[in-house]
């Protein structure tokens, strides 16, 4: 394959099936439905852990949670001077012990740049390999107030931060088609992930879903007895204004996807240009009780809607018949292996093993390989997942295991953990195996009462054990009450 540029677009809390070529009636996404009518889907394709910045730095580092060491959401150390405890915290660039994949493009002769999110520490200056540098300082923001870095200031805007990111990368895409170089183009969406109220979304497009039906998500009244933050009930209204802004910046998103496609075609590179576009997690919406990601349960959920994300590749430069749809079992981690392989990167720069298997053969129309199986994680949730094509073990130290027969039990509806199955016992030796070769001891927080508050600093740099790099405001559930429950049936 020539040098094609490559085209990243990473939505933020996005079901796999949260779009219409997944068969979702409900939501208008024209423009990611055209990438995998002209491209390849992937239909069971997965986080490496189902929260955004673990997930993100896994997609960058090709690595688990237990070596790059992000295990929850980034709430300090993305900006100089911010608080905390009453004293002042330096910028923590969380993933610098590790090499990126945007590292080895650019010792590689490409040109970087990104529009967006990126929600892993310092965010005023360029760094892994980017030259080019629009983000949002926090990593989240109000959608008509957020905070943007460029050209190393922080300035608060009033315009639809969807709109933002959006033009940054058109205005990449044309000044980079004319140079010399190939370019790589991170395009990180804070969409959909919430607010989803109607005043931070466009009138326009929250009213197109005025007579939306919401059939294609689950109707829920009583949540899921494990929800950290979330009343009891729902109902049928707070349900459907919540999926109403949830699709609302999904087809904000959608618009501004079709005019990144239009930018490559006006510049005359479409036809040599890999387009990926993907989401940091999977998200569940009322599915199995759930409105939010893993950390929306303690301890952390495993459920499919949660750590199946979307993952569409796209561009003429790829040997598969265009509209293909791949069944076989991927993840995040098979990213950076696929990108060293498909564009010849120097696999011998990068520091750190890499657990994950490259797709190239199958991209360019070799085949694909058979399925076997993929891991996720969640430590600070307690919870580490392995799941077959057929079946799924979650584990947890101290708290309920969950096994299911998916070929008999897609929905997730009947766990057989305590039947203690043979299927079972082998998959959880396999997955005691895999964690032995992908953990660094300094990096992993098995075991630390971590709960979903919010990450401050690298753990390499907590002198103390692994709970002082995360926030501890908010109490802890503790695992005698989640046994106590599973015990009286509350939890299946």
């Amino acid at each position: 394959m020539d040098r094609p540029n490559i085209v990243m677009i990473m939505a933020d809390d996005m079901g796999a099936w949260a779009m219409g070529c997944a068969q979702n009636k409900d939501v208008i996404t024209p423009n990611i439905d055209a990438l995998a009518e002209d491209g390849v889907l992937f239909e069971n394709f997965f986080c490496a852990s189902p929260v955004c910045s673990p997930a993100r730095a896994s997609v960058l580092t090709g690595t688990m949670p237990s070596v790059h060491g992000v295990h929850d959401w980034i709430s300090r150390g993305n900006l100089p001077g911010q608080q905390f405890n009453g004293k002042t915290m330096p910028e923590v660039e969380y993933i610098g012990h590790l090499t990126a994949y945007t590292e080895l493009l650019a010792e590689s002769g490409y040109e970087c740049a990104l529009s967006g999110k990126w929600h892993l520490g310092s965010s005023l200056k360029p760094q892994k390999g980017f030259s080019r540098w629009f983000t949002i300082g926090q990593g989240g923001c109000n959608y008509f107030s957020p905070d943007v870095v460029e050209d190393g200031r922080l300035t608060v805007r009033t315009e639809y931060v969807t709109d933002l990111i959006t033009r940054d990368a058109v205005k990449n895409i044309r000044e980079l088609s004319q140079g010399d170089k190939p370019f790589y183009l991170s395009v990180h969406y804070t969409a959909p992930h919430c607010p989803w109220d109607r005043k931070n979304h466009k009138e326009r497009i929250w009213k197109m879903y005025r007579n939306c039906r919401y059939s294609s998500t689950p109707a829920c009244g009583r949540l899921h007895p494990l929800l950290t933050n979330e009343p009891r009930m729902f109902s049928p209204l707070q349900r459907k204004n919540r999926l109403r802004g949830y699709y609302s910046a999904m087809t904000g998103m959608d618009e501004g996807i079709g005019e990144i496609t239009a930018a490559l075609k006006d510049a005359g590179i479409y036809d040599n240009t890999v387009v990926i576009f993907t989401s940091d997690n999977g998200m569940s919406m009322g599915h199995h009780g759930v409105f939010g990601k893993g950390n929306a349960t303690y301890p952390q959920n495993m459920y499919d809607s949660a750590v199946k994300v979307p993952f569409i590749i796209s561009g003429n430069t790829l040997g598969l018949k265009k509209g293909t749809h791949c069944t076989g079992l991927y993840s995040h981690c098979d990213i950076m292996p696929t990108l060293i392989d498909m564009l010849s990167l120097p696999a011998d720069r990068v520091k750190q093993r890499l657990p994950g298997k490259s797709f190239a053969p199958l991209l360019r129309g070799e085949g694909e390989e058979e399925s076997k199986s993929v891991v996720v994680t969640g430590e600070y949730g307690m919870s580490e997942m392995i799941r077959t094509e057929r079946y799924k073990l979650v584990v947890r130290e101290g708290s309920f295991d969950e096994f299911y027969d998916l070929l008999n039990d897609p929905g997730e509806k009947i766990n057989l953990a305590g039947s203690c199955p043979p299927e079972a016992e082998k998959l959880k030796e396999e997955l005691a195996r895999f964690m032995a070769e992908n953990s660094d001891p300094v990096y992993r927080c098995k075991g630390e009462d971590v709960k979903g508050s919010g990450q401050v600093t690298s753990l390499a740099a907590d002198k103390n054990g692994a709970f002082d790099a995360f926030c501890g405001y908010r109490s802890p559930f503790r695992a005698k009450r989640f046994l106590k429950k599973y015990k009286s049936g509350k939890i299946r």
